[in-house]
């Protein structure tokens, strides 16, 4: 779809920026398009997806964000036991995944207001999107490609923080951990996120 809207729109090579998942989706069309990329910006997500990052996560997380987890978690599992309405199920998985993707929770409300802005919320295709992805790894392709890419991480953001170094292996990338920032530096730390991203372009 990217590539289509490139050539639909009569586009040379193109910068991209991607984030969290849109990261994967933004990595992928650069490995099968590479001609058609004037560089990759890659927010709060990997060029790899693997269980350790899973595991790796509670090291971030430290023992008060690890219970409200555990609470969330607990939440969200009532709630689909009892088969609650979408909305309930969307907000129920919001409050686990705060205390994970969070950094400062004053932003919180803000967050989930722009994540409802920019989507249709659909609690039952959140799963298979994720299971999609669980073979996502570019990361030699990226290595041999040799591009200039841009990865900024949250060094609050649970799960993609303790997987920042792998973006050190690939030739051509400048990588920039944010602190006290989660999974949304655009919003937690905005001028800082923007100043980053003009200067790299």
């Amino acid at each position: 779809d990217i590539e289509e809207a490139r050539r639909a729109l009569g586009h040379g090579p193109i910068h991209v920026l991607g984030h969290s998942m849109g990261g994967f989706v933004a990595c992928q069309w650069a490995v099968r398009h590479p001609q058609s990329v004037r560089s990759l910006i890659v927010v709060a997500s990997s060029p790899r997806l693997y269980l350790r990052g899973y595991l790796r996560m509670f090291r971030v997380l430290g023992l008060s964000r690890g219970r409200a987890v555990a609470t969330g978690f607990g939440r969200l599992l009532w709630t689909l036991l009892r088969r609650a309405p979408e909305e309930e199920r969307l907000a129920a998985l919001d409050r686990f995944y705060d205390p994970i993707y969070v950094g400062d929770l004053r932003y919180v409300d803000e967050i989930h207001r722009a994540s409802a802005a920019a989507a249709t919320p659909n609690f039952d295709a959140s799963w298979p999107l994720w299971w999609s992805q669980r073979g996502h790894d570019v990361v030699r392709d990226l290595k041999r490609l040799r591009l200039p890419i841009l990865a900024i991480v949250g060094a609050k953001d649970a799960f993609f923080g303790p997987e920042a170094e792998v973006w050190s292996q690939i030739p051509g990338t400048r990588l920039v951990v944010m602190p006290e920032v989660g999974h949304n530096p655009f919003i937690e730390a905005r001028e800082e996120f923007n100043r980053i991203v003009v200067g790299f372009l």
